[in-house]
């Protein structure tokens, strides 16, 4: 939303652009680039920052962002056992059904996943934290041990 204005989109888009369409344009390209690799969806962009009255933001500044989409990761789907590969690509009859963007099953507690789920989901979501650390250090630096890549858990 924050970005790209699509006609007929979102009624309340046009009040929320913080950033040029062609930068955001070109970080999504960024993002489906890596994610048809069978990398996670990190990228790091330097945007500008256009006034938006509505918000309150006066712009004229640049941020320097790092985005980490959550989607479907060849590469770590790799390191996945078998079984629970193949319960992937079950589709909606397998037990993670549209992974990574799962349903919770409502229930007396409230909505919840299978332990299943949360865990994979959990195990995708460290793997690409792992892949971006570099780019969040190199914004903010402080001690954190360096990722060994491929030490994904599953689920």
């Amino acid at each position: 939303k924050f970005g790209c204005l699509q006609p007929g989109s979102f009624p309340f888009a046009k009040f929320s652009q913080v950033f040029r369409e062609a930068e955001v344009a070109t970080m999504l390209q960024q993002l489906q680039t890596r994610r048809n690799q069978g990398e996670p969806g990190v990228v790091r962009r330097k945007l500008r920052v256009l006034p938006n009255e509505r918000w309150q933001i006066k712009g004229d500044f640049s941020v320097d962002l790092v985005l980490i989409h959550i989607d479907r990761v060849t590469k770590f789907e790799e390191y996945l056992p078998e079984e629970t590969r193949y319960e992937l690509n079950c589709g909606l009859r397998g037990s993670f059904p549209n992974f990574p963007f799962l349903q919770p099953t409502p229930g007396p507690g409230g909505a919840t996943l299978t332990n299943r789920q949360a865990n994979l989901l959990a195990a995708l979501v460290e793997y690409n934290v792992r892949h971006a650390a570099s780019l969040i250090t190199s914004l903010v630096p402080v001690s954190m041990p360096q990722p060994t890549l491929g030490e994904t858990r599953s689920s």
